[in-house]
């Protein structure tokens, strides 16, 4: 299909208001206009945080949609579907959102990853979505108590490459996965700090150009412990000194005292 035809088609779907039936339907009849474009003729995945997406149809009718929505016209679209398929990297950085800890600047605390308030999280729609989230649920006349929002995060900062890769690639074993799995040990090591309840907010990959992140960022993902309690107090301060060679002592340990150290430092969370 030529691009005006295509991007007359997706203007009209655009109109359709999203989180709607007639929203879905949009997305779903567009997704039958692009299943024949040459762009999904090879099956792919997306890299994205910690793991992959299926390069297919809907998704790219989903965010194609979106960005009609958001200001940057069909054509603009059309243009991004064209384009998605040549990207190859994308630089950014892994971001951990954290509750129950805070800090007043950057501190690095391993050689790769840094503690960072949370004004100084990069911005992102991601970003933006949870801030609004802890707005909405504070504001909710039936929420009994009040959830802060996260106050620190640690970000690793990185390269994607490649971003798309075979269906078959298993993907949990490279970056950005590991570098996730390092920050999931660096967050629980804050838990030594005395009252700290490091507890993550959200984690996500930042990419630094808006065309990538459409096609990297799919989609909110969260880990933790499976009782999530109210954070009515006030974070713990970190400081340099708190976290100056703790991560690499952790490193040096045998895994099955690796494995102690976590249980104990889960029990401690949970205790607090």
């Amino acid at each position: 299909m030529d691009d005006k035809k295509l991007s007359a088609i997706v203007a009209e779907h655009a109109k359709a208001e999203p989180n709607t039936r007639e929203g879905v339907d949009a997305v779903l009849a567009l997704e039958q206009q692009l299943k024949d474009e040459p762009e999904f003729l090879k099956p792919r995945m997306i890299v994205s945080g910690r793991g992959g997406h299926g390069w297919l149809p809907q998704f790219a009718a989903q965010k194609m949609l979106s960005l009609v929505r958001g200001g940057r016209g069909a054509d603009a679209a059309v243009a991004w579907l064209r384009k998605a398929p040549s990207i190859t990297r994308g630089s950014g950085g892994a971001v951990k959102l954290l509750y129950g800890v805070q800090c007043a600047r950057s501190i690095a605390v391993t050689e790769d990853i840094v503690l960072l308030p949370f004004s100084e999280v990069p911005q992102s729609t991601i970003r933006e979505w949870i801030v609004t989230e802890h707005e909405r649920a504070n504001e909710f006349s039936l929420v009994h108590g009040f959830t802060a929002a996260p106050s620190a995060a640690l970000y690793r900062a990185g390269t994607v490459e490649p971003i798309f890769v075979d269906a078959s690639r298993d993907l949990h074993s490279s970056a950005p996965s590991t570098w996730f799995n390092d920050m999931d040990d660096a967050a629980r090591l804050l838990a030594l700090i005395p009252k700290a309840i490091p507890i993550e907010a959200a984690h996500w990959f930042h990419y630094d150009d808006p065309d990538v992140a459409m096609l990297g960022q799919f989609g909110l993902s969260r880990q933790g412990p499976e009782l999530r309690p109210i954070m009515t107090g006030a974070p713990v301060d970190v400081a340099v000194a708190d976290v100056a060679g703790i991560f690499a002592a952790y490193k040096k340990l045998k895994e099955s005292d690796k494995g102690r150290v976590n249980l104990a430092l889960d029990r401690i969370m949970r205790s607090r």
